[in-house]
């Protein structure tokens, strides 16, 4: 809801395909597109007119470089856990072909990606960062803020803050309209988590109009349908999740996952866009590395378990 950026990308879609074109071959450069691999290293080039050309191996252990992303698969083995790397390998050692998952990824540079890793039975074994990003740094990755914002009700019902039934107006009883509609207080913040609030639209433009209060903004909008009856997507249902739980915990949404969420998974330095109130944008505007969305998504992938450790109720992710 019109809340600045934390922190600026280093370049959009056209600022790294733009690199890429005027990309020159010769000596291997800071972010170069490496592949190493178990027989040898596969990479591709640039031929005439076309980007990118065809794939070529050459012998083990020699590296080439296409542009100024970069793409590193390599044998160091290590454990998962807090704080460090997660572990890598080669494609081959997943059961994949290197120059099939080579393939994939340029394909991927052609769209503009700014960051991308690929993970399979424990390992990564590819990863990308295009230039002129780097694997540690931040980026905003929009709406999949929302997942980290149902995360941290998960966290919060698991502790007992709140309940998926809980009435929305019952947490903010100075905001809500002097009639409210049956409706409006109907809805609960398992509406807010399915987007089955009841609104016709999404009310993402009502809040950056009402910036100073956003929440008041919201449930100030007719709705039309009746709550958990009709789906429309709603980043402004995203941002009351997050009001609500800075009013449960005491805390912004970020502050609240650091200690339950972001170091058990050996996350740091990460920040979320706020509104003028200080709310975290719960739908939009986290800023967090390639690595950390990978770690994130291993939680999922293990029903709430990371490094061992239990950090989110399986029940919660069925």
């Amino acid at each position: 809801c019109g809340m600045p950026s934390v922190q600026n990308d280093k370049a959009g879609a056209g600022g790294v395909m733009n690199s890429f074109r005027s990309s020159r071959r010769g000596a291997i450069q800071r972010g170069s597109l490496i592949a190493r691999t178990a027989t040898g290293s596969v990479t591709g080039g640039i031929h005439g007119k076309r980007r990118y050309g065809n794939l070529r191996r050459i012998r083990a252990n020699q590296s080439i470089y296409l542009g100024k992303g970069i793409i590193v698969m390599d044998q160091k083995l290590n454990t998962v856990s807090p704080g460090k790397s997660l572990p890598r390998t080669t494609p081959e050692n997943v059961g994949l072909s290197s120059s099939r998952v080579c393939e994939f990824l340029l394909r991927c540079f052609e769209r503009g990606m700014r960051g991308f890793m690929l993970y399979r039975k424990g390992y990564v074994f590819a990863e990308a960062h295009p230039f002129p990003f780097e694997a540690e740094d931040k980026k905003q990755v929009y709406s999949v803020s929302k997942s980290w914002t149902a995360t941290a009700v998960g966290l919060a019902v698991n502790e007992g803050l709140l309940k998926l039934d809980d009435c929305v107006v019952s947490f903010f009883p100075n905001e809500i309209p002097d009639e409210p509609s049956a409706f409006l207080r109907e809805m609960t913040v398992r509406h807010l988590l399915t987007m089955t609030s009841g609104h016709a639209e999404d009310s993402l433009d009502v809040l950056a109009s009402n910036v100073d209060n956003p929440e008041r903004a919201f449930l100030a909008i007719p709705i039309k349908y009746k709550p958990g009856s009709r789906f429309v997507y709603d980043n402004g249902a995203t941002y009351m999740l997050s009001s609500i739980l800075a009013s449960v915990t005491g805390e912004s949404l970020l502050d609240y996952l650091r200690p339950r969420l972001l170091e058990p998974l050996g996350i740091s330095g990460i920040s979320w866009a706020r509104s003028p109130l200080g709310v975290c944008g719960g739908g939009w505007g986290l800023y967090v590395s390639t690595e950390d969305m990978l770690r994130f998504g291993i939680l999922y992938l293990n029903q709430g378990v990371f490094g061992g450790k239990r950090i989110l109720s399986d029940r919660w992710i069925d």
